[in-house]
Formats: C-alpha cells, sequence, structure tokens
C-alpha cells in the first residue's frame, strides 16, 4: 500500500510551532539479550524490554517484542527515543508478560539523558537484580545520534488482515 502523512509540531495546548531541531537529541537504543534470567511463571518467563522519558512515563514507552517460555531471550532490536529536555531521564525496565497483570523481572535502571552523549554511550552488560537479589544478565546499548549528520531510519512492517500498526517518532 501507499502511506502518505503531514507532520505538525504544536506545543501543550495544540498551537503550532516552529520544530526546534537545535536541541533536540535522538537516542538509537539496541536491546541486544538477556541470560539466566529469574522464572516468573512456573516453567519460564515470558520476557521483554521497556525503555521510555521518565517525564512521558510508560505511556509513550518503547519495546521490544516478546520471548515467549524464555530465560535466555535474543532480541536483538533497535528502538528510538528523542526528547528536547536534557534533564530528562531515559528509564530501563524489563518485564514478564501475563496474560493478567505484568510481572517486574529487575529493578528499573535510569539514565540522564544530559549524560549520554556520542562519545558516551550506555553499554550495558551485566547482571541485574530485583529487591536486591540476583535476577540474571542483560546487555543493551543507548547511542545518542549526533543530529549534524542525517539519519535515515527505515522499517519493513508486515501486517495481517485486522492487525493494527502503532509507531513513535524517536
Amino acid at each position: 500500500g501507499h502511506l502518505q502523512f503531514d507532520v505538525r509540531c504544536v506545543d501543550k495546548q495544540g498551537k503550532e510551532i516552529a520544530p526546534t531541531q537545535h536541541n533536540s537529541v535522538f537516542f538509537d537504543i539496541h536491546a541486544v539479550k538477556g541470560s539466566n534470567l529469574i522464572k516468573a511463571d512456573a516453567n519460564a518467563s515470558d520476557p521483554y524490554m521497556v525503555f521510555y522519558l521518565k517525564s512521558l512515563g510508560k505511556d509513550a514507552c518503547v519495546k521490544t517484542e516478546v520471548v515467549k517460555d524464555n530465560l535466555n531471550p535474543v532480541w536483538d532490536r533497535h528502538l528510538g527515543l528523542s526528547t528536547n529536555d536534557l534533564s530528562d531521564t531515559i528509564v530501563v525496565e524489563l518485564w514478564d508478560k501475563d496474560i493478567s497483570k505484568d510481572d517486574s523481572l529487575m529493578d528499573p535502571l535510569e539514565y540522564p539523558v544530559s549524560s549520554i552523549t556520542p562519545e558516551n554511550p550506555v553499554n550495558f552488560d551485566q547482571d541485574i537484580q530485583r529487591k536486591g537479589k540476583p535476577a540474571g544478565h542483560l546487555q543493551f546499548h543507548i547511542y545518542a545520534v549526533d543530529k549534524s549528520s542525517p539519519v535515515v531510519q527505515s522499517r519493513d512492517i508486515v501486517l495481517q488482515p485486522g492487525q493494527q500498526c502503532h509507531s513513535q517518532w524517536g
């Protein structure tokens, strides 16, 4: 099919404003894998990772797909977040997908936006904890993308009849 759309920048009151690229920061997040994760279900866990800006909350998160019944998930997935607020914080969480209520698999990690630069990415490859106890090992990276060089992203999306596509600009 064909997709055509327009993008407008608006303030919190809905008034159209000019875009401000000069202080916008884009983050390329690479969710790599987990290993030896704790069991949240009888046999294993159904883990997925969540990344969001603290100021926007989980309603504006980006996340990996759920890997069913697996304590050693491999996502190898790139996600994106952007912000104009250098005082904001990126929150990283690991969850187990359940029918009724998702369960946390680790204590949340937080990274101040101002501390992540092209020269100083987050390279997380270490053990995690949940409520002070070992919860497995996790690997992910958060890169600040230099806006002075053009960034082009493309995604292939295959939808089944009746499925919806939800996307977030990053």
